[in-house]
């Protein structure tokens, strides 16, 4: 990016970009003239110009500009991947804590079969992005009671269609270790950067089934007090999983910055 003089170009503006959530930030790292010796014989007034005021113009302009396309994009909707109405309630409440606004959009994608939470969601988020090419972010999770050898890991979605909160009951029948840990991934992707946020939270299996019903696992499960299930806590209104806030507030930040 060249700046004419009187009469000849004399300075060059060197830019350096620092990718920020899909927006590439400028950055005026080198002003350089081109050719001291004229500039020297310019009058005093004319050196000041070129050496000190249009370096601090240009980088006004820059910075300008870079705001502006970031506040477009803050005003872009960003989509959640999800058929839940619960999870997406959960992630509305905690990215809304943020000013940040989201849509649901349900999807039919077929999963890959992996024992890796993190490879299904970026696989998910990818097939997604390929069908909405909008922002967009996916969540996924699994269970790993140690217990249990890790059982069932990614496969709870299938756990919950296959077995009654009863049958988690009898499966930690005579155990003692009764720890479980819920291991949540979140995937962004707008078709220039994937980001991936990791979070685990531990919890315990309770020795009853909440008689308030809900997936079968969030029945059997408490992340707060080891009583109270999670079933129990959105009946009450308090968000489940609150542990998990952490992660939203990960991408939310994220997002921001």
């Amino acid at each position: 990016m060249k700046y004419p003089t009187i009469a000849q170009k004399l300075v060059t503006v060197q830019m350096k970009s620092t990718p920020v959530r899909g927006l590439d930030r400028p950055r005026v790292i080198e002003w350089r003239c081109e050719s001291d010796a004229n500039i020297e014989r310019m009058p005093a007034i004319t050196r000041r110009v070129v050496r000190n005021v249009i370096p601090r113009i240009v980088a006004k302009l820059v910075t300008v500009g870079y705001w502006l396309r970031l506040f477009d994009i803050l005003l872009t909707m960003i989509y959640y991947i999800t058929g839940s109405p619960h999870k997406f309630e959960a992630a509305e409440s905690h990215m809304k804590d943020h000013s940040i606004n989201i849509r649901q959009k349900v999807l039919s994608i077929m999963e890959i079969q992996s024992e890796s939470i993190k490879e299904i969601a970026i696989d998910k988020a990818k097939k997604a992005f390929a069908i909405v090419k909008k922002p967009l972010f996916v969540n996924d999770s699994g269970w790993s009671i140690p217990t249990l050898n890790g059982f069932p890991g990614a496969f709870m979605a299938y756990m919950n269609k296959w077995l009654t909160a009863d049958d988690f009951i009898a499966l930690m029948k005579g155990k003692k270790n009764r720890e479980t840990i819920l291991e949540q991934v979140i995937v962004y992707i707008d078709g220039k950067q994937i980001k991936v946020f990791e979070h685990k939270t531990i919890g315990k299996i309770l020795t009853k089934a909440s008689k308030v019903k809900g997936r079968p696992v969030e029945m059997v499960s408490s992340f707060s007090d080891g009583k109270t299930s999670e079933t129990e806590l959105r009946a009450k209104g308090i968000r489940a999983f609150e542990e998990e806030a952490e992660l939203w507030h990960k991408l939310a930040n994220w997002l921001k910055k």
